[in-house]
């Protein structure tokens, strides 16, 4: 190809060059006309085959250019052809894939099918308004529905009672709002009375989790349901055990002050008044000595189902321990109602009562405060409520008191005197006053009962009638009470040091005392710091304070008494014939003395039955070889009666008012009594 074109282009030139040759050859002398034409078609020739030449070349050219387009299109064909059959194969592969998924998601769509049908908790599937899209057989049982084609119009909430719609539509809100969330139901059905046992309730668990399209959008719900009956059931129990009363079943006294303060609140929100009685049983002691602690529960088990009977559904009673009960009442207009349910209470609880065969009489007395007139503090109105019935108690029992300003006044003295009797301790402004116990037929001293005084500062001599309750009630008798008898054991050693006749020295045992754990070593250490014999000392109990414990705790008492007798000192029952007391029992307590109650002595001159049981009394007393002393001696006639009956010993104003040391110092040395006509 190289070749070629130098040829052509000699053999191009070569044509001119022969009619140049020519030219020359004829020239113009030769012959002009020719030579003229021979250079013209020279010329024409040489342009003529330049043009060809250049068409021809530019022709090539674009030829070749063709030919190469041609040849990339060729390629690109080629290429296309080739990407077109690896497309086609991708596609294949692509569309194997996809059967092979759709065959996988058809097994899996199976599989869950199949697990859906079998498990053991119910799942269903809803829409975000709640209706059942799908729901397994465990999930249909609780719907009550056989199979899936039923579940068309069903919705979740049919099968919650409705007292439970609110709590299920509020948890479907937080499902549609995109959050997993849970609620507990109970299941409607309807061969269940609203008003049945809890235990017949189903209990079911709802748990739902919200499931959203590719676009984010809330599509659906899952909801498993799982039946909690059994837990409810045991939380109900557990719930029961720690809020409500084993014996009668009513609300104890932590479920009672949780219902007072949400009372209180309450009442607040809504301008309502409300109230809170506070009771115990007038002598449920002495009906559980006399007839046993299983007469005494069923006793309160009557108390309580009455008590629950006289209150409206929204009232609250409550057993607070022992005999004592707490009424909670809401929603009251006026106090009118107030004072009709505690005048009913008050009779119906006054009336004979038979339990088990037992003929039990027994009584009530009440203590109440309002709120929020009283109070709105639950513990403020709980202390003003107790103290109410405290007063109650004080104004004689089966009755019922009121907070007020009144009672407010007396009991801001009470909390005064304690203060300064508290003080009064600190400050020993205590003394001792004596009153002299004689020989009924002698006159003789026998014995001498210490008696207390607070010498108060800004009022003078107080008697103990003014402060021995506050000092009980307060706890303060028992630092009282070591007192007493270290100043009367120590006042007794220095008359017998001085030469007086040797008698011994009663002190009073007052319960508080008595159901102290060291009274037996604060007696042994009275004793041992004044140096006293021991057979100088007697103590007093009161005869109802023996059976304070209760038939059961009788061994107790027992075992205490003797624990102060194996001491050396004597004992004495005071009070004889004002308390409950067994004979069974008193033959079984080591005492040496029975005291007669003075209120058999100042009735017994006028009236027949009272001297009929002081007698009885002395008789009894002797026949159990226990000395008789009668208290409370005001006139001749009483002493000659008593020495008519037989009884060993007398005291009283009659004979020896209470005395200062040193005025019992007088009266010792002469050794008789006060007054010439009890001679």
């Amino acid at each position: 190809m190289a070749l070629k074109q130098p040829i052509a282009k000699i053999a191009t030139l070569a044509v001119p060059l022969v009619l140049v040759a020519a030219l020359w050859a004829f020239t113009p002398e030769r012959s002009p006309l020719i030579a003229t034409l021979l250079g013209v078609g020279a010329l024409l020739w040489v342009g003529t085959v330049y043009w060809f030449s250049a068409t021809n070349k530019r022709r090539e050219t674009e030829l070749q250019l063709n030919c190469e387009k041609l040849l990339l299109q060729c390629a690109e064909l080629e290429d296309t052809n080739d990407r077109v059959n690896k497309e086609a194969n991708d596609h294949a592969v692509i569309a194997e894939e996809l059967l092979l998924a759709r065959d996988k998601i058809k097994e899996s769509e199976r599989q869950y099918q199949t697990l859906m049908e079998v498990v053991f908790v119910g799942i269903c599937h809803i829409t975000p308004e709640g209706k059942l899209l799908y729901a397994n057989p465990p999930a249909r049982t609780f719907f009550d529905i056989d199979t899936i084609n039923w579940l068309d119009g069903k919705s979740l909430g049919a099968i919650a009672r409705p007292e439970f719609s609110e709590t299920l539509l509020k948890t479907q809100r937080q499902w549609r709002d995109g959050n997993v969330a849970a609620c507990e139901v109970a299941l409607a059905n309807d061969g269940i009375d609203d008003d049945s046992d809890d235990d017949n309730e189903t209990f079911i668990k709802f748990l739902g989790t919200p499931i959203f399209d590719a676009k984010g959008k809330l599509s659906s719900i899952l909801v498993t349901l799982s039946d909690i009956t059994e837990r409810k059931h045991n939380d109900a129990i557990k719930w029961k055990m720690a809020h409500t009363d084993p014996l009668t079943g009513l609300p104890n006294r932590q479920l009672f002050h949780d219902r007072l303060e949400d009372a209180v609140k309450n009442s607040t929100r809504s301008g309502m008044g409300g109230a809170l009685l506070f009771l115990d049983l007038d002598k449920f002691k002495e009906i559980n000595d006399n007839f046993g602690h299983p007469i005494g529960d069923e006793l309160l088990k009557t108390v309580a189902k009455n008590l629950h009977k006289s209150v409206r559904d929204t009232d609250t009673v409550a057993r607070l321990g022992g005999d004592e009960f707490a009424i909670i009442l809401t929603n009251l207009a006026d106090n009118a109602p107030v004072h009709r349910l505690a005048d009913r209470i008050v009779k119906a609880i006054s009336e004979p009562h038979i339990v088990s065969g037992c003929y039990l009489q027994a009584g009530t007395s009440i203590g109440i405060s309002f709120f929020p007139h009283d109070s709105g503090d639950p513990d403020e109105l709980i202390r003003k409520a107790d103290q109410a019935l405290y007063h109650a108690k004080d104004e004689g029992r089966s009755c019922y008191q009121i907070y007020d300003n009144a009672l407010h006044s007396r009991i801001t003295e009470q909390e005064t005197m304690e203060n300064e009797l508290r003080l009064a301790i600190a400050r020993q402004e205590f003394l001792m006053h004596y009153q002299p116990q004689f020989d009924t037929n002698t006159q003789k001293l026998t014995g001498v009962e210490s008696l207390i005084r607070w010498n108060h500062p800004g009022k003078g001599l107080v008697p103990p009638g003014a402060f021995i309750g506050i000092a009980e009630n307060s706890g303060l008798i028992i630092p009282m009470g070591e007192w007493i008898l270290e100043e009367t054991c120590r006042q007794n050693k220095a008359w017998q040091e001085q030469g007086l006749p040797k008698v011994p020295v009663k002190v009073n045992i007052s319960a508080i005392q008595f159901e102290n754990a060291g009274l037996v070593d604060s007696v042994k250490a009275a004793l041992t710091k004044s140096g006293l014999d021991p057979q100088w000392l007697e103590l007093e109990i009161t005869e109802s304070m023996t059976l304070s414990g209760g038939v059961h705790d009788m061994d107790q008492i027992i075992a205490m008494l003797w624990d102060l007798r194996n001491i050396g000192v004597s004992l004495a029952i005071d009070d004889f014939g004002t308390g409950y007391s067994s004979l069974s029992y008193i033959k079984q307590f080591p005492i040496q003395h029975l005291k007669v109650d003075q209120s058999f002595i100042r009735g017994m001159v006028d009236d027949a039955p009272t001297e009929a049981i002081t007698k009885t009394i002395i008789d009894l007393g002797h026949s159990l070889n226990l000395k008789v002393i009668a208290e409370g001696v005001e006139t001749q006639e009483q002493l000659d009666c008593l020495r008519a009956f037989g009884c060993d010993e007398v005291q009283g104003y009659y004979l020896a008012r209470p005395l200062t040391p040193e005025n019992f110092v007088k009266l010792a040395s002469q050794n008789k009594p006060q007054s010439d006509a009890a001679q």
